[in-house]
């Protein structure tokens, strides 16, 4: 391993068509974890002469009969073979979220399932990158059948729970109003009066304590007066 003059590192192999071979298989190209991008391989094959002489002219099949070998052209001399060609090269994040269910892709930090997507490939769904309210990078619209993000069943509406509670709750209010209503009957003759009573309660308090005017005040006079005050 070495840089060459063009300030590419290079890696040399030299062994038998079979050992480089499998080493093809096994060899692996490693950079640095941040790095991302474009990257070029050039490759040049140099056979180093191995692939035989080249013999002159002969002709020799089923059709005709073998020529004599005495008379045919010079052999010539072997020459190494060299091959260069170049391997462009896209280096990436590490593949992420390609679970193929939604149950697994939503259990995966950072991934979620959308059903509306890739429906008319025939998938129904496809798992992507992104956070508990939207993908992140691509657009989920909701499928044939409503569900949107992260949904892997539609969840179905109970009416008859929502109608039973709903009930519920208005006989309870009805029942304590008429509770209330039949106590105020009871005890003041009407809830109007009963209304009444806690009126003069809250005003008696108010002036006791000094935060209503009391009974004597005069309005008028205290709004006339202000008006004064405020304009003069």
């Amino acid at each position: 391993f070495f840089r060459s003059s063009d300030g590419l590192n290079t890696m040399a192999i030299q062994g038998t068509i079979e050992e480089v071979n499998w080493l093809m298989n096994v060899v692996k190209f490693d950079v640095y974890p941040g790095f991302r991008g474009y990257v070029l391989f050039r490759i040049s094959i140099n056979d180093m002469g191995n692939y035989g002489e080249c013999a002159g002219l002969h002709t020799c099949g089923q059709g005709e009969p073998c020529a004599d070998h005495n008379n045919a052209e010079e052999h010539v001399v072997a020459t190494s073979g060299i091959t260069v060609f170049n391997v462009d090269a896209a280096v990436g994040t590490q593949t992420r979220c390609q679970e193929t269910d939604c149950d697994t892709c939503n259990k995966v930090e950072g991934c979620g399932w959308c059903p509306g997507a890739c429906t008319q490939l025939g998938q129904g769904g496809k798992c992507m990158i992104g956070g508990a309210s939207s993908p992140l990078y691509e657009a989920c619209p909701a499928d044939i059948t409503g569900r949107r993000w992260r949904e892997c069943s539609k969840p179905s509406q109970d009416f008859l729970s929502i109608g039973l509670g709903a009930g519920g709750a208005l006989l309870g209010i009805c029942l304590v109003t008429f509770s209330v209503m039949k106590w105020a009957q009871r005890r003041h003759g009407s809830i109007i009066a009963y209304a009444r009573k806690k009126r003069a309660d809250l005003n008696r308090t108010g002036q006791r304590l000094k935060i209503l005017p009391p009974e004597t005040a005069r309005y008028t006079q205290f709004f006339v007066l202000t008006g004064f005050c405020v304009t003069g």
